[in-house]
């Protein structure tokens, strides 16, 4: 199952599809019928040859771990959390990010690559490299650790992914070919991310990703709880594709 040029409009009309999710208690059952619905998308071809579109389950899969990054470091970059959770931090982490070692820090550098993007004229290119290179490794590079760090709870003896989450949690978490170009950029004001078709002049499809990014609320009964980010962060269902909270960034939906 794919979508071609059209893809924007498509989840757009299968958005109620993915809100009524919330009122389902079988979310087996929601999945189930996404699928099914997701099966009677046509091929949409751009041109004779050409790899056609994206696969609508791996944009909710990829909103997901996008809308778990964020609760990862609203969470731990807040003055509610200790300043670090490892023995001798000031001393490991203090402007040296290239070798973080704990959440707090990790959770802050996160926050730079969404709020400073080192060059604004090319496409985000620290977020950029977050989100189509970076793979969970301990050893790896800066983009590699930070993902280490946010799904630690995720990674086996062999330093991997377990095996029984790795059909949904999969690195990078934009992976682009050939056939199409993501491009990002991030909206500070709104919690819900969307997608565009765009085209260049010589025909090749682009997406559009506007990754949500707004200031977190403060917490409150009102409006969003500590727990309720842990929860949304560790949540390893893959039937559920909803935060807890309606405050928690919902990205590229």
């Amino acid at each position: 199952m794919v979508i071609g040029m059209q893809s924007g409009k498509l989840i757009e009309m299968y958005k109620p599809l993915l809100q009524e999710s919330v009122k389902n208690v079988d979310q087996s059952i929601f999945k189930q019928e996404l699928m099914r619905k997701a099966s009677e998308i046509a091929v949409v071809p751009r041109s004779e040859g050409d790899s056609p579109g994206l696969n609508l389950l791996d944009i909710i899969r990829q909103s997901k771990i996008i809308s778990q990054v964020i609760a990862f470091m609203w969470y731990y970059s807040g003055d509610e959390v200790d300043s670090c959770d490892e023995k001798n931090c000031d001393d490991k982490c203090n402007n040296n990010f290239d070798n973080l070692i704990c959440k707090k820090c990790q959770a802050k550098l996160g926050l730079n690559w969404y709020l400073y993007p080192s060059d604004r004229n090319n496409s985000y290119p620290e977020l950029r490299k977050l989100l189509t290179e970076g793979k969970p490794n301990k050893n790896g590079n800066k983009y590699d650790k930070f993902l280490y760090t946010v799904f630690y709870h995720l990674i086996g003896e062999d330093g991997n992914i377990k095996r029984e989450y790795s059909d949904f949690y999969k690195f990078p978490i934009y992976q682009t070919d050939d056939s199409f170009e993501a491009i990002f950029e991030v909206d500070y004001t709104v919690f819900n991310g969307v997608i565009s078709d765009i085209r260049n002049r010589s025909g090749k499809l682009e997406l559009l990703f506007t990754l949500s990014f707004p200031p977190r609320p403060q917490y409150s009964n009102a409006t969003l709880k500590p727990d309720q980010l842990v929860e949304w962060h560790e949540n390893v269902d893959e039937n559920d594709f909803t935060p807890p909270n309606p405050f928690i960034p919902v990205c590229c939906s």
